[in-house]
């Protein structure tokens, strides 16, 4: 990287840094630093709650997901404007209502005590280890740029993170989210038309789409009934619902953003803010991968990108780098004579290329496509670095947040203070903070095992189908079954995940079907037990 490229680097985070430790002047009491005296406005949150969700794992992850895999990964989220239609309808209202400080806060109005603590409990197992996922994406570029170490890149985000989190509470992440969202979305802008400029004359960005297209990489609905397929648009529509579901319905990294918004309608209209974008922007970014492989077929990157090393792989370099300008002359004459004996011919060769790259690159190689790509092709002249700025602000929009609601929910549903109460503001502050240095420490730690794992888009929605469905089947007994009681939602919560584990084990199920699994679980063990334990 040149000297401009650290500069805008450098500029960026100390902005980031200095803007977060200015938000915690404004801080006067608990809801100040919790809920950022809820006074948010719905554009605000909405861009905070996009920020979140678009972590550096959007950026490098699902990036490198449609190099290797196409866009067969957008069918996940096929439905989640329907899932967030469902949420305003439903969770929003019950939580403004209520005016708690955390989801799981509801739950104990509603079931008591120790419903609160297994669910609270659940999360913050969930997220801890979620944000460790986080965490690897950015340390991954950082670490293949800089050449030092990844652990010390993991270090250096958590540190970062960890300061203006800690000061600024939820004022800070959400200022510093909308600013951060910007920064990405510039960065993805400026890598797509660098891509696609890079793309020979006679093929283009049409020509790129179609081969793709030819080569299955541009897959937008699989029928298939297979349970062990992984995107179907029957597990996107039973999975993937009762994902987004259970993540803007219960996860607090989500709950938390509309608890600090100014009135209902602004919470709704976050959530619709959302509904509207999500999809798109997911697609532009799994067709920025589609379109770094059509460009690879002319200027092919290596099978092995990062770090890593292994003579199997370096004897086939020759080979893939072969078979991947033989495929790309075959697309080319296939675009000009448009035949069906050449588009035959280059189906063939990409699969072939395919092939190569699937059997010789190492796993996790996706993780490393948009990094190799900006160290080895981009102009050094500023832009390398506003692009590593651009994946930075997706990583600490994400990270601060996890952070925030995981120290948010040790210290109101575990040390049970109380944020209303005036007297202990200076107590939850201290733990808050304390508590964010804490989970800093424990992400960090997780993360520190991740440098070797498969493509981290998928790693991290894994992680959260072993939780998610069971804790959204605990607040559906809690809305929806007046006969429900504490006891058996807890039944219910476990017997959910016990579920996941054993249907996972015996029928190898494609995660997004988990989600289903410890739903319909819980509300069916937690329906069933209330009906047949006593209450207390």
């Amino acid at each position: 990287m040149s000297t401009a490229d650290w500069v805008v680097v450098v500029v960026f985070l100390g902005f980031v840094i200095t803007d977060g430790l200015l938000k915690a002047r404004r801080n006067r009491t608990a809801e100040d630093y919790l809920l950022a005296s809820r006074g948010v406005p719905w554009w605000a949150m909405g861009l905070s709650v996009m920020a979140t969700q678009a972590s550096a794992i959007t950026f490098v992850g699902t990036t490198g997901k449609g190099y290797t895999s196409g866009t067969g990964f957008v069918q996940f989220y096929y439905f989640l404007p329907a899932a967030m239609l469902i949420l305003c309808a439903t969770a929003v209202p019950f939580f403004h209502r209520a005016r708690v400080y955390t989801a799981y806060e509801y739950l104990e109005r509603r079931f008591g005590s120790g419903t609160r603590r297994a669910t609270s409990a659940t999360f913050l197992v969930l997220r801890c280890l979620s944000l460790g996922i986080i965490l690897a994406a950015p340390a991954l570029v950082l670490a293949a740029f800089t050449g030092y170490a990844y652990e010390l890149m993991v270090l250096a985000m958590g540190v970062v993170a960890v300061t203006y989190t800690s000061f600024g509470g939820l004022k800070a992440v959400i200022s510093t989210d909308v600013k951060q969202m910007g920064v990405m979305m510039v960065s993805l802008i400026i890598l797509f038309v660098l891509i696609v400029g890079a793309l020979p004359d006679d093929v283009g960005f049409l020509g790129a789409i179609k081969l793709a297209d030819a080569a299955g990489k541009v897959e937008l609905a699989n029928t298939s009934f297979d349970p062990a397929e992984k995107y179907t648009i029957w597990s996107a529509l039973l999975g993937g619902s009762i994902i987004f579901l259970a993540y803007f319905g219960t996860d607090q990294s989500q709950v938390q953003r509309y608890l600090a918004g100014r009135s209902l309608r602004d919470k709704r209209g976050a959530l619709i803010l959302n509904a509207i974008a999500k999809v798109p922007v997911q697609f532009a970014i799994l067709m920025l991968g589609v379109l770094i492989w059509a460009w690879s077929l002319y200027d092919p990157m290596p099978l092995v990108m990062g770090t890593q090393q292994s003579p199997a792989t370096v004897a086939a370099e020759g080979v893939h780098r072969s078979q991947s300008l033989d495929a790309g002359r075959r697309g080319k004459a296939w675009l000009a004579s448009d035949a069906d004996a050449d588009r035959a011919a280059f189906v063939a060769s990409s699969q072939a290329v395919d092939a190569t790259r699937l059997a010789g690159s190492p796993e996790g190689a996706a993780n490393q496509v948009v990094p190799w790509i900006m160290k080895n092709r981009l102009p050094s002249w500023g832009i390398t670095g506003l692009l590593l700025a651009g994946i930075l602000a997706a990583a600490l929009s994400t990270i601060d947040s996890e952070l925030n609601s995981l120290a948010t929910v040790a210290t109101v549903d575990g040390l049970r203070l109380d944020p209303q109460d005036p007297h202990q503001t200076r107590r939850i502050v201290w733990w808050t903070r304390s508590f964010t240095v804490v989970f800093g420490v424990l992400s960090a730690g997780f993360a520190l095992t991740l440098s070797d794992a498969g493509a981290l888009i998928e790693v991290v929605n894994e992680v959260g189908s072993w939780f998610y469905g069971s804790l959204l089947g605990v607040f559906l007994l809690a809305w929806c079954d007046r006969g429900a009681h504490g006891r058996a939602a807890v039944t219910g919560l476990l017997a959910g995940m016990a579920a996941v584990v054993l249907a996972n084990q015996v029928l190898e199920l494609a995660w997004l079907w988990r989600n289903t699994v410890g739903t319909g679980t819980t509300v069916i063990v937690g329906a069933v037990a209330s009906r047949l334990i006593p209450a207390r």
